[in-house]
């Protein structure tokens, strides 16, 4: 039998992000590329995504970051505006491309909690594809 010591072990990180909800309300099916500035930081590690009409997708968005480098990790990293360098939305039926996004563009909107831990939605309209964010 293992003694309780050995059961409980000591953390050696912080954890930063939250939540992702990629829901598409268009009238499209969505196929997205995204170009993701530097995936050893965290955040999300695919960079291929498809979207059916009514699709909600829920993925974390996780940063484990040592003690010792706390200090020195920026947290503006965590905005998932400014994880990645282009975003492109392909009509999947069709392979058209129906639009494109760029590091800042502010497509991901923090609904609960703070940059640090909080929930963050990304909701592809039709007028987001035709218009501006």
């Amino acid at each position: 039998m293992a003694l309780p010591s050995r059961n409980k072990l000591t953390p050696t990180h912080n954890t930063y992000g939250g939540i992702i909800y990629f829901k598409n309300t268009s009238s499209y099916n969505q196929y997205w590329e995204i170009d993701i500035i530097d995936k050893s930081k965290g955040g999300f590690y695919f960079d291929r995504i498809s979207l059916e009409i009514n699709d909600v997708i829920i993925h974390s968005h996780i940063f484990y970051v040592l003690f010792s480098d706390d200090n020195k990790f920026d947290r503006n990293s965590i905005d998932p505006n400014n994880y990645f360098r282009t975003i492109r939305i392909y009509d999947m039926n069709t392979g058209i491309l129906l639009k494109e996004f760029h590091t800042g563009d502010k497509i991901f909107v923090l609904t609960t909690g703070n940059l640090e831990s909080g929930i963050w939605d990304v909701d592809i309209t039709d007028s987001c594809l035709t218009g501006s964010i």
